[in-house]
C-alpha cells in the first residue's frame, strides 16, 4: 500500500450517475465528509453528478469523456447515489494502487431464511443484517476466493457502485477494443465524440451464455486482456432503498450463498 503522502500527487474524479437528480442522505453526508478528507490529505478531487440520463450504461460511458479529455486526471471513482461510505475507505482504495479495485455493498434484499449459529434462538438487528446480506461479487473459476493479509481479494466480477479505476485501464481498453467506439446522439464536438466508448455496456458471455450487467461486462473485458479486478473486503458500505442495507464483505465470506449473483 502506498504511503498517505502519495495521495497528494493524485487527481481523482468522483462520478455519480443520478437519474432524476435524486441522491440519498447517506451519500450526501459521505460526499461532504470526503471533501473534508481530501482537503486534509491535500488531494485535488473533482466531483460530477450526472442528472437526466435514464440509461445508466450511456450515462457511465459519456461521463468518462471529460475525464479522458483531461490528461492530468489519474483515477475514476464511481460512487452510486444510493451508497453511503466512510471517506477513509476511498483513500484506502486509492492507496492500494491497483488498476481496478472496489468495495462491495449488500444487495437490496434480505436472504431468508438464514441459518442461526448453533444454540442460538434469537439474534439482534446487527447479527441479522450480518447473516442475511448477499453481495454482488463473483470470485470466478481459478481464483482462490480468499483475501490476502490486507483484506484484498481478486475476483472475476465486482460492482461499480464503489469502484476505483486507474486511467491506464481505459487507455488499454480503447486500444484493445476499438469496436467499442460509438457515435453519440446530440451535438458533440468531434474531439469529445471520439472518446465515446462502450466501456460499460451489457453483454452475453459467449462461453456461459450469461447476461452480464454493465459492471460485470466491464470486468469481463478488462480481465480478457490480462487485467485483474480486486475487492477490498474490509470496506463497509450502506446501500439505501426503502431500507439501508449495510454490510462488510469480509463478514460474508464464510457463509454459503452470501456472495455472487447480480445487483
Amino acid at each position: 500500500m502506498l504511503d498517505e503522502s502519495a495521495l497528494k500527487a493524485m487527481r481523482p474524479t468522483v462520478l455519480t450517475p443520478a437519474y432524476g437528480g435524486n441522491v440519498s442522505i447517506g451519500f450526501t453526508k459521505s460526499l461532504l465528509a470526503l471533501t473534508n478528507a481530501a482537503w486534509r490529505a491535500e488531494t485535488l478531487f473533482s466531483i460530477r453528478v450526472e442528472v437526466g440520463s435514464s440509461l445508466v450504461t450511456r450515462a457511465r460511458n459519456e461521463m468518462l469523456v471529460d475525464f479522458l479529455l483531461d490528461p492530468t486526471l489519474t483515477h475514476v471513482i464511481w460512487i452510486d447515489a444510493d451508497i453511503s461510505f466512510d471517506p477513509s475507505d476511498v483513500m484506502r482504495l486509492l492507496r492500494l494502487d491497483l488498476d481496478v479495485v472496489a468495495g462491495a455493498y449488500p444487495i437490496k434484499n434480505f436472504m431468508w431464511p438464514i441459518d442461526l449459529p448453533p444454540g442460538t434462538t434469537r439474534i439482534g438487528r446487527a447479527d441479522f443484517e450480518r447473516l442475511s446480506t448477499r453481495f454482488p461479487v463473483n470470485s470466478g473459476a481459478g481464483l482462490p476466493g480468499i483475501p490476502d493479509d490486507s483484506g484484498v481479494m481478486e475476483v472475476a466480477e465486482a460492482p461499480t457502485g464503489f469502484m476505483v479505476i486507474k486511467r491506464c485501464v481505459f487507455e488499454a481498453l480503447m486500444q484493445h477494443y476499438p469496436n467499442l467506439r460509438y457515435v453519440p446522439d446530440g451535438l458533440w464536438s468531434p474531439e469529445r465524440a471520439a472518446l465515446c466508448y462502450r466501456f460499460f455496456d451489457v453483454m452475453v458471455d459467449e462461453s456461459t451464455q450469461r447476461y452480464l450487467s454493465e459492471d460485470y461486462a466491464f470486468c469481463h473485458r478488462w480481465r480478457a486482456i490480462g487485467g485483474k479486478v480486486f475487492i477490498d473486503t474490509t470496506v463497509q458500505l450502506g446501500h439505501t432503498g426503502n431500507y439501508e442495507f449495510r454490510g462488510r464483505f469480509s463478514d460474508a465470506l464464510s457463509r454459503p450463498y452470501a456472495i455472487g449473483g447480480r445487483e
